[in-house]
């Protein structure tokens, strides 16, 4: 539904879904100095993941944390977006 509504984006062209347009945002503005603490604020969840011992329930050493960012973008509304705002 996006490809090639903006001729002035990197991924025009492209058969990118509403998800991956805001996840391209995304990376934009983090790599801006402070863009990445506000994009973790607004849609940063916290992940930690470890292996637990099944018979004595002890934490092992494989642990592992990242951020994953959380979003639901629809793609109509972007749309829609798009034509109020030429």
């Amino acid at each position: 539904m996006l490809n090639g509504c903006y001729d002035c984006c990197p991924f025009a062209g492209e058969m990118s879904d509403a998800g991956e347009v805001f996840g391209e945002i995304l990376n934009a503005v983090g790599a801006v100095r402070g863009g990445g603490e506000l994009v973790n604020a607004c849609f940063g969840l916290r992940i930690s993941e470890h292996v637990v011992c099944g018979p004595c329930g002890q934490k092992a050493t494989h642990i592992s944390e990242y951020t994953e960012h959380i979003f639901t973008v629809s793609a109509t509304a972007v749309m829609r977006q798009l034509r109020v705002s030429i």
